[in-house]
């Protein structure tokens, strides 16, 4: 109903198909999702969005990379720097590590690492963590070097 690409979920024992570019609340994306890479254990999925309904004060007018908790709701953009505050170009998701706390993705943001001046998209691993009652991500970037190790190491 909402007239925009979404991310569904098929449960494949049940049948049962539930939308994952939702807010935590359940309500809709009010901008096109594209994506849907799974941690391992099946709980988490990866999503990048147009729809600035995802999270709180998504002003950034471009797309973001979000995870999504399929078990509590929680929506999450990874996209965003250490203090929380959203990429300044556009994102997009490509892997999740198995315990869905590593996030490879690519941005044309030059705000989420100091000294950004190449005029260029980057590759960033994100490593977040959600603060227990706050529902804040804290993003620590790894930089383009470990991008090799991060596809050997966690399938």
């Amino acid at each position: 109903t909402n007239r925009a690409y979404d991310v569904f979920v098929k449960n494949i024992e049940t049948g049962v198909v539930t939308r994952a570019s939702t807010n935590k609340d359940g309500s809709e994306a009010n901008g096109a999702s594209f994506g849907g890479t799974f941690s391992a254990d099946g709980t988490k999925v990866l999503l990048s969005s147009l729809a600035t309904n995802l999270s709180l004060s998504d002003e950034n007018g471009t797309q973001d990379v979000f995870v999504k908790d399929l078990l509590t709701g929680e929506i999450l953009r990874v996209s965003s720097d250490d203090k929380g505050s959203a990429a300044n170009g556009l994102s997009d998701g490509y892997g999740l590590s198995a315990d869905g706390q590593q996030i490879l993705f690519t941005s044309d943001a030059t705000n989420l690492v100091l000294n950004d001046g190449n005029r260029a998209s980057d590759v960033f691993i994100s490593r977040f963590l959600i603060n227990s009652g706050h529902n804040r991500v804290h993003n620590d970037f790894y930089r383009p070097r470990d991008v090799l190790y991060f596809y050997l190491c966690c399938p």
